[in-house]
């Protein structure tokens, strides 16, 4: 897809324009109550609000929280996101058909454009195949040995890392040998990625942005750049969307941790949650979150105070992991729990949501999502692949990546048949219930 088409993408996000400050009404009339256009179940509807105060650092300095309440009284969380100027943002997406009732609260509570605001979104169902817009995000099943969508449909993870994808997937570039010089027929190789991965069954995209890269902020860490987000990221997350993908999602790599102080750590986790929450996304909080600490490689105490504001700011209840250290997964923290374990509550150590063990293991390393096919641990999941790699069955990475990441040439696309995604091929998925 060329990416002007690509762009397009943002336009099938529900706009409910709402950007109206008090001051611009006429005398008497009160427009903190808005009406907007229907929403389809599932789908992300974007809210526009307009602050009536201006600010340093809209990033840093104020928080703005939406109230969804549902047609049968069910309640939704949602941050609110700074987008550049006055404009902030709420994303919801409906889990009901129905009529919805929104509220705001922002910690100015001087600031009328952006406090107490009220409205309503109807909810339609909808009528996409897309098994995420279809079924709904996903969760972990009653009896925790895996997955289903919310109407409980069953749901088969398969997948592998796009580390740092919205750093380092170009979309107006691609050089996988095929073309030849010639133009990609995707538009990109971001485009021509999911493409190929959605070509050969593939469910899950996962990845995260570099915390650390300056593309994403105007002063690092603390003040945001929104048009990043908007020309890449906002762009990337509505295509793999549209495209059926659940997108395991997280918010840098361990050793962020030593270099990025816990509380704009934590801001940055918020702004993505935010930003990102109400597309059909599981949490993995890190690259490799139980690291080891030596050499001040990384902080795990850092990573659990991220994780606890992500199942914070999180209105939904994504299924939510850590994403493991590849060596010695035994002597690290969070890493000597059997994977077979019938446990339904997580050890003290954990402070995410526990996901169904045995199935694809978002916490056994970097990359690799399917435990090996001669596992002697009882399989919970069962997938027979054509021909396993690295022996699990997938490859790891789609790209070999060399800094820095905003002189990168586009990853070689070469890589991708090299670690054998080409021969990769689905015979007989079970899932053992």
């Amino acid at each position: 897809m060329p990416r002007s088409r690509l762009l397009g993408c943002l336009t099938r996000v529900t706009r409910v324009a709402l950007a109206i400050l008090c001051s611009a009404a006429p005398a008497g009339e009160d427009n903190r109550n808005h009406e907007g256009p229907a929403a389809s179940r599932w789908r992300v509807a974007e809210i526009d609000l307009t602050s009536s105060r201006t600010y340093a650092n809209p990033y840093g300095e104020i928080d703005v929280t939406v109230t969804f309440t549902g047609p049968g009284g069910e309640s939704v969380v949602r941050p609110a996101f700074w987008d550049g100027g006055s404009a902030w943002k709420v994303r919801f997406a409906p889990t009901a058909v129905g009529s919805w009732r929104w509220h705001t609260e922002c910690s100015d509570r001087t600031n009328d454009g952006l406090h107490e605001k009220s409205g309503r979104l109807e909810c339609v169902p909808g009528q996409s195949v897309n098994p995420c817009y279809r079924h709904g995000f996903l969760q972990v099943s009653d009896n925790r040995r895996h997955f289903v969508h919310a109407d409980g449909t069953p749901f088969f993870w398969l997948g592998d890392t796009h580390w740092q994808m919205p750093d380092t997937e170009r979309m107006d570039a691609c050089n996988h040998p095929e073309h030849a010089g010639q133009a990609c027929p995707h538009g990109g190789q971001f485009q021509h990625l999911v493409a190929d991965r959605r070509a050969k069954g593939f469910t899950v995209y996962q990845t995260y942005p570099s915390a650390t890269n300056p593309a994403w902020w105007t002063a690092a860490h603390t003040a945001i750049n929104p048009q990043r987000f908007r020309d890449v990221f906002d762009v990337q997350m509505n295509h793999l969307a549209e495209q059926g993908f659940v997108i395991a999602l997280g918010f840098g790599h361990f050793n962020n941790s030593t270099r990025i102080p816990v509380d704009d750590l934590r801001r940055w986790a918020r702004y993505l949650v935010a930003r990102y929450g109400a597309h059909p996304v599981v949490w993995i909080t890190c690259q490799e979150m139980n690291a080891p600490e030596d050499g001040d490689r990384n902080r795990i105490d850092v990573w659990r105070a991220v994780a606890e504001e992500i199942q914070r700011t999180d209105g939904y209840g994504h299924p939510h992991s850590g994403h493991q250290w590849v060596l010695d997964v035994r002597t690290r923290p969070l890493g000597n729990e059997p994977p077979c374990s019938r446990r339904q509550t997580p050890p003290p150590v954990n402070p995410c949501r526990r996901l169904p063990h045995s199935q694809v293991v978002l916490v056994a390393a970097p990359g690799i999502f399917l435990r090996p096919l001669d596992d002697p641990c009882p399989r919970r999941i069962q997938v027979n692949v054509a021909r396993p790699f690295h022996g699990v069955g997938l490859p790891l990475h789609e790209h070999g990546l060399e800094p820095p990441l905003e002189q990168r040439p586009a990853p070689p696309q070469a890589a991708v048949e090299a670690a054998g995604v080409s021969r990769v091929q689905i015979v007989h998925p079970r899932l053992v219930t």
